[in-house]
């Protein structure tokens, strides 16, 4: 005869893997259930014959505290846990109640509108810590996918206070009403969860009585204070999305949870103010079902400035799909200046705030925030707009969200509630998330670089437009007063002159700084080795001198002569950031370009000797001389000639080569021109990994110590010295071939 096993209303745990439904079956079995199976065997069938009981594995109470007060330190995710329920249970509106919160003692009343439960789906679910026995992937009466899982975020709910009553309204029988009290008290005297029974009361309700569900959270164990109520607050006004378009198809069957707390009413207006459409840009991105990217970025008047296809976004070879379920990323931008917003209606100050709270990208699943992203730079936007802060959004300036219905349920809740577990889907989603930011700010570069081109067009057509009135107007003046008018007009250019000179030398040292940090960057871990080769000599001799080796004249030679080599070494680094530095070599004038290239290669010979590279120079142009001033040209060859260096780096050492060229040709552009063809090129592996449009932007680079500078430099010099440069992939030698071409100066 099999022994009876007892029955109460006990909290139940299952688990997910058989593993656990076995270790864990007893305590449902003693909790309420009908059957008890383990790993799909019967009781009778695990018992031994002849009638022998099995042991269980036992639920000590204490791992109640555990799972609810340190797996969820703050109040207010357990809280949101309790608001997910009602959304799965399909209410509209979900109201959350501070009463006395603000010492202990006090209570968290949490109502919803929604479908209510009926005894079986209290026990079976709402009691069940662990295992939920909602799918995922099946939606609810208004189309929803459940969003709460496991049960450990109501836990930590249930635990905050000594008390917790669940009042239930079911709208499959609208004449009951089901209620259960929890007493923590009896948990923490008992040892077992099993040992402390729990009953679900019946009673009848009056048909005018809504459906529904209250939790209410009785004699808190500790008080909330004002950054407990703001972040609560906070976590609300975010939870449903506020971002989402009025006319998004689950428009009409939205959620709205609510705090009834003066903070959270601040917050929500603040939030819905609209300020959206005050942005400067506004970028769409969309993930399809079959993980292909497309992008398009509106301006403040949402002209579409770009659009983007996969291609364009996809940062990997030959573009494969993102393996990620269907995500939309909306981020709207704002370019915080005063100018910028001195002709609109809203105030910088305004912006300011709204960005301050609720600033930085928000991840949607399902239609509910997931924290604690947003929290933290979880797309490294930060970090990234260091190289180029002029163009890229970061969490100051921009408000954006990831929307992700995820369908089938890939993504995975961490147990804490705190964020997903980092699977193959989540990773996915996050680089395409990345993907589209780092293509927003190729984007931005290529406009900004297009917007600096056509202003010194225009600038230049202005001048000479004005030079042009200048003259008529002069031609004009009575001749009595031309001479003075002459002589005032030439003062008055000559000083304006001094006034360019000097902007232009102060302009040419910040670029020469520019040279001398892409040098730097380029070779400063190769002055690591002669430090510790020096170093280790020198400790060498010291031993050598107190053990009284000098006798080994042969030895000691050789650790001098290491010492000195390095030091030489270090020294010529030190002379070529000098050498760059001078201050006579910004001044404007006739510069040789065959002598530039003769001295920039001997300066940098100690660099290219690291590199074990050759140097060839072929230099046949006999007009070589350019309008310019040495620290221009030198910014050209240091950054191209270190350019080629770097590209070693990605080449097994061997045949290294660097050519360089001068030659002259004749252009036609209007009328015949003689330039100077300045050529570097190199049998590197060339520019791969970046389209060769995109080398002169700032912060490109082909390198992982690179600055992305370097090339920038070399296109700005060269454009205002009235010349071009062109790049070819991969030129004559193989790898990578930059083609300059300056005017020759005037009777050169």
């Amino acid at each position: 005869m099999l022994p009876t096993v007892r029955q109460n209303q006990g909290l139940r745990v299952q688990s997910e893997k058989p593993e656990g439904q076995a270790l864990f079956g007893a305590i449902n079995g003693l909790n309420g259930s009908s059957s008890l199976r383990c790993r799909d065997w019967s009781i009778s069938e695990v018992w031994k014959e002849g009638g022998m009981p099995i042991e269980y594995l036992h639920f000590s109470t204490e791992m109640l505290r555990r799972l609810g007060e340190e797996l969820n330190p703050h109040a207010d995710q357990g809280i949101l846990e309790l608001i997910r329920n009602a959304y799965d249970a399909d209410a509209t509106v979900c109201v959350v109640e501070l009463i006395n919160t603000h010492h202990g003692g006090g209570t968290i009343r949490v109502a919803d509108d929604g479908s209510g439960m009926t005894i079986d789906a209290i026990r079976n679910g709402w009691l069940v810590l662990g295992k939920s026995e909602k799918t995922t992937v099946r939606r609810t009466k208004l189309k929803r996918f459940p969003v709460g899982n496991k049960g450990i975020g109501r836990l930590a709910a249930l635990r905050m206070g000594h008390t917790a009553r669940l009042t239930s309204r079911p709208a499959s029988d609208p004449t009951l009403e089901h209620t259960l009290d929890i007493d923590w008290s009896l948990f923490d005297r008992a040892s077992l969860v099993d040992e402390v029974p729990l009953e679900i009361r019946t009673s009848n309700r009056d048909g005018d009585i809504p459906n529904g569900t209250i939790v209410e959270i009785s004699q808190l164990r500790n008080r909330l204070s004002k950054p407990d109520i703001k972040r609560l607050a906070k976590a609300l006004v975010l939870l449903s999305d506020p971002f989402r378009d009025d006319d998004a198809p689950d428009a009409a069957t939205a959620f709205k949870p609510t705090l009834r707390v003066k903070e959270f009413r601040e917050l929500e207006e603040l939030v819905a103010r609209g300020y959206r459409e005050e942005a400067d840009f506004y970028l769409r991105a969309e993930l399809d079902s079959k993980g292909r990217a497309s992008a398009v970025v509106r301006s403040y008047s949402r002209d579409v400035i770009f659009e983007a296809t996969h291609a364009d976004i996809s940062d990997k070879a030959n573009n494969p799909p993102y393996r990620a379920p269907a995500a939309v990323f909306d981020l709207w931008w704002f370019v915080l200046s005063g100018r910028n917003f001195s002709p609109r209606s809203i105030t910088l100050s305004e912006i300011r705030e709204w960005l301050g709270e609720f600033g930085g990208v928000h991840l949607y699943h399902r239609g509910m925030r997931v924290s604690p992203y947003s929290d933290f730079d979880w797309l490294d936007m930060n970090l990234r707009r260091v190289r180029s802060p002029e163009v890229r959004p970061s969490t100051n300036n921009s408000i954006g969200r990831v929307a992700v219905l995820d369908e089938s349920g890939v993504l995975q809740p961490k147990t804490d509630r705190i964020g997903f577990i980092e699977n193959t889907a989540f990773l996915e989603i996050r680089r395409f998330a990345t993907d589209v930011l780092e293509c927003f700010a190729d984007m931005m570069l290529r406009r900004r670089e297009q917007q600096r081109t056509g202003q010194k067009e225009r600038t230049e057509n202005t001048v000479r437009r004005a030079e042009k009135k200048l003259k008529a107007v002069v031609e004009s003046v009575p001749q009595e007063a031309k001479e003075s008018v002459m002589r005032a007009i030439d003062e008055y250019e000559k000083a304006k002159q001094r006034e360019t000179n000097t902007l232009r030398e102060d302009l040419q040292l910040y670029r020469t700084l520019g040279t001398v940090g892409t040098t730097a960057a380029a070779f400063a871990h190769q002055s690591k080795n002669p430090l510790v080769h020096m170093s280790s000599s020198a400790g060498t001799l010291e031993e050598a001198i107190a053990d009284d080796w000098l006798f080994k004249r042969q030895l000691l030679a050789e650790l001098a002569g290491g010492i000195r080599r390095n030091a030489d070494s270090l020294l010529s680094f030190a002379r070529v950031t000098l050498g760059l530095l001078q201050h006579e070599k910004r001044r404007r004038g006739a510069v040789c370009v065959n002598g530039s290239v003769r001295d920039i290669v001997a300066l940098l010979e100690p660099y290219s000797a690291l590199r074990e590279a050759r140097v060839d120079i072929d230099l046949q142009a006999e007009h070589d001389e350019v309008l310019a001033s040495r620290a221009a040209m030198e910014s050209i060859l240091t950054n191209l000639f270190i350019n080629s260096l770097k590209s070693f780096e990605r080449n097994p050492p061997g045949d290294r080569m660097i050519v360089v060229r001068t030659r002259n040709v004749q252009e036609r552009a209007g009328k015949e021109r003689e330039f100077i063809q300045l050529s570097v090129l190199d049998n590197g592996p060339g520019i791969t990994g970046l389209n060769v449009q995109d080398i002169w932007l700032p912060g490109k680079t082909t390198t992982e110590e690179g600055t992305g500078l370097g090339l920038t430099i070399v296109k700005d010099v060269v454009t205002e010295l009235g010349g071009r440069v062109t790049a070819v992939p991969h030129g004559e030698l193989g790898g990578a071939e930059f083609l300059v071409h300056l005017p020759v100066r005037s009777g050169g």
